[in-house]
């Protein structure tokens, strides 16, 4: 990014900072530090989207013949050099206190708990501010990707050390210090390998959050994306397609619930999957789950039979090579897979809206993408972070 355009990025974003604020109704967030939500009444939501696009117009604000002079303040045969190293967006964020990784430790997210109707939902101004904010960073615009996240009570800051080139977002706590259950993730600017991790139930699922730690440590994975919130936090309902049976009850099976990122398609945990996904169309995704069960299940996310070359065929592959005392078992059929329909992840929003399901909250998907990859892992499994890892590494590109 060139330091030239440093004063007009602020001008868009103070210009930005001063419309959100001024139309800017906030929802009692439980005494959260500043504001830590941008929703606004039903009559000015957009549902259609979750985009925040600044005016930039070019003919006006952003004359390039007078403000902005390419043969003046930006000579390219000086400082805009394309022989030069790129640069990492990420040196311009203040570092992150404690780390990157740290931060995803229990200590640090303080998750709500089961039943303690904690977690607070996210209204489309706050999910359109908090993937903004990724969307400028992607863009390089580090001013308005600090300013959208400060505007929500997101923390925005940088890796250091071998921590180096990633960038973390995450909520505040509230006053009181409890965590919001908000959704926290981590982007690796350069050398990324095209890989995208999620872990939608952490506290829940024990052992897939270090298992995400490490993968996106150790295989330099794209991104990692964190559910803040246990997945039976809030008795709302999710609105979502299927049913469990994890959060007890007597009826048994009962609907998902508000704050299961797995199976909530209006959250924070599913816009930067989405949005991520979209940015990087050869990337896999892949969702770290636990289950009761012995063993091993993997999916794309249907159970349709799978070409050789997926990433379900190569990561289940590769598994069945590496706990060949475990059954490993795959929803799909591929050359070499051992097929039995036992957890198959076809509710999983993520997964739906990688397969190209045209509502991912409601609708299965027909057929699948050959990115998306569903994990479904026995306690003992979920022990061995390490052949997991390994297991990955001798597949992914």
């Amino acid at each position: 990014m060139r330091r030239s355009q440093g004063h007009l990025s602020l001008f868009r974003l103070v210009a930005l900072l001063l419309v959100a604020f001024s139309s800017l109704h906030c929802a009692d967030t439980g005494g959260a530090q500043g504001c830590g939500c941008l929703d606004r009444p039903s009559g000015d939501d957009d549902d259609s989207g979750y985009s925040i696009v600044p005016d930039d117009d070019d003919s006006a604000d952003d004359d390039d013949s007078a403000d902005d002079d390419d043969s003046a303040d930006d000579d390219d045969s000086a400082d805009d050099d394309d022989s030069a190293a790129p640069v990492d967006i990420t040196e311009f964020l203040p570092p992150c206190q404690g780390g990157v990784l740290t931060a995803f430790d229990v200590d640090e997210v303080q998750p709500p708990a089961p039943d303690s109707d904690g977690y607070l939902v996210t209204g489309p101004d706050t999910i359109a501010a908090v993937a903004g904010s990724l969307s400028a960073l992607l863009d390089g615009d580090y001013q308005i990707a600090l300013g959208l996240a400060a505007l929500v009570d997101y923390e925005l800051c940088s890796g250091e050390g071998d921590e180096y080139g990633t960038a973390l977002w995450r909520p505040r706590p509230l006053l009181d210090g409890s965590g919001t259950g908000r959704t926290l993730f981590a982007w690796r600017s350069l050398g990324a390998r095209p890989l995208i991790l999620g872990v939608p139930h952490p506290w829940f699922e024990a052992g897939t959050l270090e298992q995400g730690k490490e993968a996106f440590h150790e295989l330099r994975a794209r991104a990692l994306i964190v559910s803040g919130t246990h997945r039976c936090a809030n008795s709302g309902e999710s609105g979502c397609s299927g049913t469990t049976g994890v959060c007890g009850g007597d009826s048994g099976a009962q609907a998902f619930r508000e704050s299961d990122m797995g199976h909530m398609d209006f959250t924070i945990y599913q816009r930067i999957h989405e949005l991520l996904a979209d940015a990087y169309e050869a990337d896999w995704a892949l969702s770290l789950n636990g289950m009761n069960d012995d063993g091993i299940s993997i999916s794309d996310g249907t159970e349709e039979a799978a070409a050789a070359g997926s990433a379900v065929a190569l990561i289940g592959t590769a598994l069945a090579a590496a706990f060949p005392g475990e059954p490993v078992t795959s929803c799909n059929d591929y050359p070499g897979a051992v097929v039995y329909t036992r957890v198959c992840g076809t509710t999983n929003t993520q997964g739906r809206y990688l397969n190209n399901a045209a509502e991912p909250c409601t609708e299965a998907a027909d057929s699948a993408s050959g990115r998306f990859v569903h994990l479904e892992q026995s306690a003992a499994i979920r022990q061995q972070t390490e052949q997991v890892v390994q297991a990955l590494d001798s597949v992914l590109p």
